[in-house]
């Protein structure tokens, strides 16, 4: 299966480091700092443009507020793409008006995406189910659930055990 993930901060990279070795992968990053260090970890590196319309499947994982530019940019590239957004709050209905996207899905890992070991809850439906929970797999744990309690899993666990990260690490250094 051939993948673009837009973006590559800590989702996006630790799923393209899980994906790489069954997959076809490409990662974008506007920091080339960054695109710097994906490249040394061994990723193939892209423009968005290039990845959205080489990829059968588009991983959006970027911050919602830099959304819109990636739309405007490739509007005309996600007619036949099936989609997967790990963005905060953007629900499916908008996604797929915004998008055009034959099949789009929303995904929220948490922190344990960066060892492999993530609870990622997945919500969606059609053909590409499956692929889209083989994705997620390779970082850990999936469940499906109805996007009404989307906004409440990212809250509780996609941001709980960063949460309690901080707390435990400020403890440790006795701030």
């Amino acid at each position: 299966m051939k993948i673009a993930i837009i973006g590559g901060g800590n989702i996006g990279s630790s799923l393209a480091l899980a994906l790489r070795d069954k997959h076809e992968v490409k990662v974008t990053s506007k920091s080339e700092k960054t695109a710097s260090l994906l490249r040394e970890k061994g990723l193939t590196v892209s423009s968005n443009r290039n990845a959205i319309s080489w990829a059968e499947v588009v991983i959006i994982s970027v911050k919602p507020f830099q959304f819109p530019d990636i739309l405007r940019e490739n509007s005309d590239l996600f007619n036949d793409k099936v989609i997967v957004s790990t963005m905060a709050g953007l629900t499916r209905k908008f996604l797929m008006k915004s998008t055009g996207g034959k099949e789009v899905f929303r995904a929220m890992p948490n922190l344990g995406i960066t060892i492999r070991r993530s609870l990622t809850a997945l919500a969606g439906c059609g053909g590409h189910a499956k692929s889209v929970e083989e994705i997620f797999s390779a970082v850990g744990k999936t469940f499906w659930i109805d996007e009404r309690s989307f906004d409440a899993w990212t809250a509780l666990a996609g941001s709980g055990p960063g949460i309690v990260a901080e707390l435990v690490d400020s403890l440790m250094l006795g701030e």
